[in-house]
């Protein structure tokens, strides 16, 4: 790298990252993990690559999906992020998760919607039982179970059962909830069925609300990475405190952590 293409490569990491790292520590909000200019330009050598887009980056043992360029770079600019990135980072999630025993947390892939769709059609739940049975999971077991939906195939949202509290929550970062009653009542069927078949009595007191403060983006772009973000805040127990200004520095934290397959340490 010459030193006018380092100069460079310094400036957009400062734009992208620094300035919004530094405004986040100036706010108090300490849960973003620090992104050094070596990370970043993994990153961005990664998003400009020139070759073969279904070359694989890389592979990690625990994440079934495919982690091509092509797949890697949805996480670019503006781009729409795709299924297998979504899923690939739900993956690194729940390994998170399950690592933490007093706080047993269950993410769905982003199937896993349709699939209950399919079996409330067909009144039986046995499909979608035997997905937490693979995944080893008892419902009743957990503190909550979060849930990604793509809306019409074009937009990223999601659902938050809080079984401590006994409550579902839609969350959408364009406030689009016209569907919201129906996808929280099909939820809430599946909870209580689940509690049922694991030998535990059907709570019927479960509320239901559509998160009305949730973050906003301010394209038609990031909701992907609204979403990601979100069911990542919500399963460490926090409330999501970013904006549509922090998309690009999320873009490169989960581009990075997807490459090394792991997540970052926040910065509390």
């Amino acid at each position: 790298m010459t030193s006018t293409e380092r100069k460079r490569v310094d400036q957009t990491y400062q734009n992208e990252v620094g300035d919004m790292l530094i405004e986040k520590i100036m706010e108090d909000k300490r849960n973003y993990p620090l992104i050094t200019m070596e990370q970043y330009i993994k990153v961005k050598n990664v998003w400009n690559f020139n070759g073969n887009p279904a070359i694989n980056v890389v592979a990690h043992p625990y994440i079934s999906q495919v982690l091509s360029y092509k797949n890697l770079k949805t996480l670019s600019g503006t781009s729409w992020l795709n299924d297998e990135v979504i899923n690939a980072y739900l993956c690194l999630l729940n390994k998170r998760d399950n690592e933490n025993l007093k706080n047993k947390v269950f993410i769905f892939n982003t199937f896993f919607y349709q699939n209950l769709e399919q079996s409330l059609k067909s009144g039986s739940f046995d499909k979608v039982f035997r997905i937490t049975k693979r995944a080893k999971v008892n419902i009743s077991e957990c503190t909550k179970v979060l849930i990604p939906l793509n809306v019409n195939n074009n937009h990223w949202t999601f659902v938050h059962v809080d079984l401590i509290n006994k409550s579902i929550m839609y969350h959408d970062s364009m406030k689009n909830s016209k569907i919201a009653a129906k996808i929280m009542s099909d939820i809430k069927k599946y909870i209580e069925g689940a509690l049922v078949n694991e030998g535990q009595e059907a709570n019927q007191n479960i509320t239901m609300q559509v998160d009305h403060c949730y973050p906003q983006q301010d394209n038609y772009s990031d909701c992907g990475v609204f979403m990601l973000k979100g069911l990542d805040y919500f399963s460490r127990n926090l409330i999501p405190n970013f904006t549509a200004h922090d998309m690009p520095y999320f873009r490169i934290l989960i581009t990075y952590e997807l490459i090394i397959g792991k997540l970052l340490t926040p910065n509390i």
